[in-house]
């Protein structure tokens, strides 16, 4: 992807911040909070085999469906939401945040890779 090809940022995705809730019995629960939207290309990766993703501490134990590069436009209110956003949802999938969005510096562009471990958002 080059400067000029912005035509390709085709997919809207929401940032989520990630939050635990404890419930009355004391179990914490997982919880998504909206912090900002984009456009962005995404492009499926190969799926790496699930012997090697085990030996691997980030992936160690969750079950991947998919493997996905993102890519969007530079943004300086975006980038301040990175220490915060740890998954992108993308058609009511939760996609995680496997490698943080840097600038590749022949694009211009953020990018980053994100998994799908399965979780979906119903409300979108």
């Amino acid at each position: 992807m080059n400067k000029t090809n912005i035509n390709l940022l085709k997919e809207r995705v929401t940032f989520l911040k990630r939050t635990l809730i404890q419930t009355e019995e004391g179990e914490f629960h997982e919880n998504w909070q909206d912090c900002g939207k984009a456009w962005a290309m995404i492009k499926p990766l190969p799926l790496v085999n699930q012997r090697i993703t085990d030996t691997w501490h980030v992936l160690e134990g969750k079950k991947i469906l998919g493997m996905y590069k993102v890519a969007m436009r530079k943004n300086i209110n975006r980038n301040a939401l990175h220490a915060d956003f740890k998954a992108l949802l993308w058609k009511y999938k939760i996609l995680e945040i496997l490698f943080p969005f840097q600038e590749n510096p022949l694009t211009y562009f953020l990018e980053g890779v994100v998994i799908d471990c399965g979780k979906e958002r119903e409300n979108g």
